[in-house]
């Protein structure tokens, strides 16, 4: 933290040779940003007015399968059962609102 005064020299270093987990950074968030913005860079993404959350039902599959955790279109096919039925919800939920 910014604001850990007990934080040394000698602390940078250990977390620098990888013997501290003080400064940790979570892969699975970096791999989450990868993966949306190369959704987003799809042409394909631009078919659905909620990107993020269909980027997020995709990467739940993929975050859980044993597969790479990358984004590819075919994702957008093997899932489109989710990402419908997801749209489908949104709609209902657009309609009873009114």
């Amino acid at each position: 933290s910014e604001n850990d005064l007990s934080f040394t020299i000698q602390d940078m270093l250990k977390v620098y040779y990888g013997k501290s987990d003080y400064a940790k950074y979570d892969n699975s968030v970096c791999q989450w940003n990868q993966f949306l913005k190369d959704f987003c860079a799809d042409e394909n993404s631009c078919n659905y007015s909620n990107k993020l959350k269909v980027a997020s039902i995709l990467w739940k599959e993929v975050r859980n399968s044993r597969n790479e955790k990358i984004y590819s279109k075919n994702l957008l096919t093997e899932y489109a059962y989710k990402i419908k039925n997801i749209s489908l919800i949104t709609i209902i939920v657009f309609f009873l609102a009114f």
